[in-house]
């Protein structure tokens, strides 16, 4: 069988001089061969014949890619380009008639023949892209670069865009390596072998990277063992980032888990930085005394006195929920009001249910941060707030 020489290739991909044959064959190592596909071989599975202008190549069909046929433009052009003289006219008339008839390659290659014999001439540099700028022939990528901008992902975009995109590509890629790393540790618990659960277990508890964090709260949203669940929790507590902060608060406030709670709690309590005490104190404005009780009850355990209004203002709550709607289910409608009362909608519409809620947890607070308790009497509670206002503002205007 005939092989294709080592010279004989690179004849066939280099040579530039020759117009290109018909076909077009890239090979599977990331060469190209300009070459025509002989017809009568197309249909042999194991091999591919193409003729060159060097002579005929057999090639083994596992080592192209594909093959390319031209279309009847390029085939014209073929024809043509050989022949045209190697002059501005000739060849700026050559690139024309490449242009209106889809020959990219040979409207780029002739452009660019022209510049050589003329480098003003300013139809083809148009063509080529190229603008004038104070007196110089610039192409557009020159342009946005002077003015700063750096080409990034196919465009050109300011530097400040680039140190953006390539911030957010980092933390994509860091948050699919921790996302294998945390599935990984996540699977290790569950290991029959104690080594590798025991190794698992050490990874969670040692964990302090805070590029783990997204990928350790969606872990742990979809985590259903609760003692996994506790642990997760104390790795978010220990890296303690904003938004692992503000996700242990909302364990606290919503969370059914008991357990889960006190340790969500336990590691804000352990944080200490000021302002943890927000999202409780917004919380004793909710629509929902399991959670205005949740709220009050991490209060406590937080331990901030300066808390003590609001915690008086949520001591007894109302709340209202629609009954008796049309579809015949309960449609609950849920507003907080400080206030007491009832009030109801007749007739055969829905009606407006209206609840007191004493709430436990608050006072329970109320009596650990004052050391005094006037049950859910709220009215005491304002007085006693407001003379010890006073007391304190009188004790500031004594101090030398």
């Amino acid at each position: 069988m005939l092989r294709p020489t080592a010279a004989a290739l690179c004849l066939a991909v280099f040579t530039a001089a020759q117009p290109a044959p018909a076909d077009q064959v890239e090979l599977s190592t990331g060469g190209r061969l300009d070459a025509e596909v002989v017809p009568d071989a197309a249909s042999n599975r194991s091999q591919l014949a193409i003729q060159s202008p060097y002579g005929r190549i057999v090639l083994d069909r596992d080592r192209v890619a594909r093959s390319v046929s031209e279309s009847p433009a390029e085939a014209e052009y073929r024809r043509r380009a050989p022949s045209v003289s190697d002059t501005v006219e000739a060849q700026f008339a050559l690139a024309n008639w490449c242009r209106d008839n889809g020959v990219a390659d040979g409207l780029r290659r002739h452009l660019q023949r022209v510049l050589e014999l003329d480098p003003d001439h300013a139809e083809a540099r148009m063509l080529l892209g190229y603008q004038q700028v104070d007196g110089r022939w610039m192409t557009r990528d020159d342009v946005l670069a002077a003015r700063g901008l750096v080409r990034w992902g196919g465009e050109y975009r300011t530097p400040q865009e680039v140190a953006l995109l390539e911030r957010i590509e980092r933390q994509e890629s860091e948050a699919l390596a921790w996302r294998k790393q945390l599935a990984d540790w996540r699977s290790g618990l569950e290991s029959a072998d104690r080594d590798t659960a025991r190794a698992a277990e050490d990874a969670f508890d040692q964990l302090e990277d805070p590029m783990a964090m997204p990928e350790l709260l969606k872990l742990l949203a979809d985590e259903p063992v609760p003692a996994v669940r506790r642990r997760l929790v104390r790795a978010i507590g220990r890296i303690a980032t904003p938004e692992g902060l503000a996700a242990l608060a909302s364990i606290v406030i919503t969370a059914r888990d008991p357990e889960l709670r006190a340790e969500a709690v336990d590691q804000l309590a352990a944080d200490g930085r000021p302002g943890l005490a927000l999202p409780f104190v917004a919380a004793l404005r909710a629509d929902d005394p399991v959670v205005i009780n949740n709220a009050g009850w991490a209060l406590a355990r937080l331990g901030s006195t300066a808390t003590i209004e609001p915690l008086i203002d949520a001591l007894v709550t109302v709340h209202r929920r629609q009954v008796g709607n049309v579809s015949g289910g309960d449609d609950y409608s849920m507003t907080f009001s400080p206030t007491q009362g009832s009030f109801g909608f007749g007739g055969g519409g829905p009606k407006i249910e209206q609840r007191t809620s004493r709430n436990t947890q608050v006072l329970e607070t109320l009596v650990h941060l004052t050391g005094v308790n006037f049950l859910y009497d709220q009215d005491k509670w304002r007085a006693w707030l407001a003379s010890r206002q006073v007391a304190e503002r009188v004790n500031l205007r004594r101090d030398p």
